[in-house]
């Protein structure tokens, strides 16, 4: 015979519904650390695409998007000029115990809101490693030209039909 295990709130060990992502703009000191933070693990720890850093000069003016889960930051992706009218979407990370699919979805979408609100943005591009290609087409996104090596990992350059381009 098995024993009888009784849950309380203190026992239970069923997973809880997670709670919902709040997705904003990463402004104050603390945010700005742990979204580097995140793609410090992401890009260089995890998937050792970078050696010590990944950040770049794109940083300095990038759009700083972050995803919330009980004040820990949990996804992240960063949208930057590129020249006049251009940008790009980027360095799109989730943390392990996030990643779903609808996290990352989340936020390839409010980066598409906010370009699409911004007057000056003419184009919005994305460069991502080969295996997520599908996942951006499933997005909208469309795929340009053909794969290439970038930090040791080939890429495909995605574009995403802005509203007004369509218009």
């Amino acid at each position: 015979m098995q024993p009888h295990l009784h849950a309380s709130a203190e026992t239970d060990v069923r997973p809880r519904p997670a709670a919902h992502p709040v997705l904003t703009v990463a402004e104050t000191p603390a945010e700005l650390a742990a979204y580097h933070q995140l793609r410090r693990e992401v890009f260089v720890e995890e998937q050792r695409l970078f050696e010590a850093d990944d950040s770049d000069l794109r940083d300095h003016d990038a759009i700083p998007i972050i995803a919330t889960v009980d004040g820990r930051v949990v996804g992240v992706v960063r949208c930057y000029r590129k020249w006049k009218g251009v940008w790009f979407g980027g360095r799109l990370a989730v943390s392990r115990d996030h990643r779903t699919g609808l996290l990352g979805a989340s936020l390839v979408r409010r980066a598409v809101e906010l370009m699409e609100a911004r007057p000056d943005v003419r184009r919005f591009f994305a460069t991502v490693q080969v295996q997520n290609v599908r996942f951006f087409e499933r997005l909208d996104w469309l795929a340009r030209g053909r794969p290439f090596p970038l930090a040791g990992c080939a890429h495909r350059l995605m574009e995403y039909p802005l509203r007004r381009a369509r218009s």
